[in-house]
């Protein structure tokens, strides 16, 4: 628990912090929110804080460099939060944000973000300022496709939109990403353009770079193919593109094709 921090001196309605230091403003969100903060000084893991509770980790000049909030119910992402300038990593997992605040452009040194396990469905304009943002994850959220603000941050090298609601593989002109985790979405088909690409596709994590798509219903290319390996699914891909099967860059139209042939045989069968 954050102690010895007066509490007079901030007013919630207007969220004007500019007079605390990162100490107090710990203290006014254990206020706020509910919950205890600790101190720490090595990473901090969900699985081990069933729990309400919160982690920080100071630098030499006593600033707040790593957040962990794991259980408090946020809805939003805190402003105050916002005016801890000197983080370098957030975890906020299983607290119920499903809104980002334009504010979060204030956080200029961040490099990496976890906000897994929350209900969000798209990231503001304001996020394109996060130039130093490395590592993202946005696992078991709402997303029904990758957010287009994130093809503006230079130096974001992972991102992880597991378990969202993408149905459609995403558009990846302007990503220079080298791991994108699709995994657990509700994906059936990798256009072939991507396929025949330079881009590995791989079926299960190996933390290498590549794309991987584990738990998707894929139809193409059949999961047994890509299981094979992104070599595998290539040569599929030219085989299929060679018979003529699959139009290479107007991929749903296999969708509508394949729900003619369903209707096609139930009548059949009348």
């Amino acid at each position: 628990m954050i102690l010895d921090c007066p509490l007079a001196i901030f007013d919630f309605r207007t969220s004007n912090s500019k007079q605390m230091d990162d100490r107090q403003i710990l203290a006014h969100l254990e206020k706020q929110f509910s919950f205890q903060f600790k101190k720490t000084t090595g990473d901090v893991y969900y699985y081990q804080n069933p729990s309400p509770i919160g982690y920080y980790q100071l630098d030499s000049a006593n600033r707040v460099v790593k957040l962990f909030i794991f259980n408090v119910k946020l809805n939003t992402f805190p402003r105050l939060v916002c005016d801890l300038t000197a983080l370098k990593s957030i975890t906020m997992l299983h607290t119920s944000i499903a809104e980002l605040q334009p504010d979060i452009q204030k956080l200029q040194e961040l490099t990496e973000l976890n906000l897994g396990n929350n209900k969000l469905t798209t990231l503001p304009p304001e996020f394109e300022k996060l130039s130093k943002l490395e590592d993202l994850s946005l696992m078991y959220n709402e997303f029904c496709e990758v957010p287009a603000v994130l093809r503006s941050l230079p130096s974001l090298h992972t991102i992880s939109l597991e378990g969202n609601k993408l149905t459609e593989f995403p558009q990846l002109n302007g990503f220079d990403v080298s791991r994108l985790y699709l995994t657990n979405n509700q994906i059936t088909i990798i256009p072939h353009e991507i396929m025949d690409s330079e881009i590995p596709i791989k079926w299960a994590h190996d933390g290498r770079t590549g794309i991987y798509m584990l738990g998707n219903p894929l139809k193409l290319p059949p999961i047994v193919i890509l299981q094979r390996g992104n070599g595998a699914a290539k040569e599929y891909s030219k085989v299929m593109q060679k018979k003529g099967k699959v139009p290479k860059y107007y991929y749903p139209t296999i969708i509508v094709i394949g729900r003619i042939k369903q209707f096609l045989n139930r009548f059949r069968r009348r």
